[in-house]
């Protein structure tokens, strides 16, 4: 299978570039910047750790999680979120807007 670089992500996919909003991907200062794809897409408890820890202080923390939430992204780490995390972020979030708009459209 061939490997591509992909905005400094490995991937063995060939090009995810679709996954890659521009508006935080194409900044200089990412904690994550130059790492492999695989990294962020752990198969154990070990690297779901670490994953989170590379995450810990990033300047594009919120953007990232949050293109993962809109995107309804169900797999690997983003913002330093967890799948499981992020479902229940946006169960949440789709709770709390079906309330707000049953409160303006009683």
């Amino acid at each position: 299978m061939k490997t591509e670089i992909v905005e400094d992500w490995l991937t063995p996919w060939g090009d995810v570039s679709f996954f890659i909003d521009p508006a935080w991907r194409k900044t200089a200062d990412y904690n994550c910047k130059g790492m492999g794809f695989s990294t962020f897409f752990p198969t154990d408890a070990i690297g779901v750790a670490e994953a989170k820890q590379i995450c810990e202080g990033c300047p594009a923390k919120r953007l990232c999680l949050e293109f993962a939430l809109q995107n309804a992204d169900d797999h690997g780490i983003w913002g330093g979120v967890s799948e499981r995390q992020r479902r229940k972020m946006r169960l949440a979030r789709e709770r709390r807007l079906r309330q707000l708009a049953k409160k303006a459209n009683p």
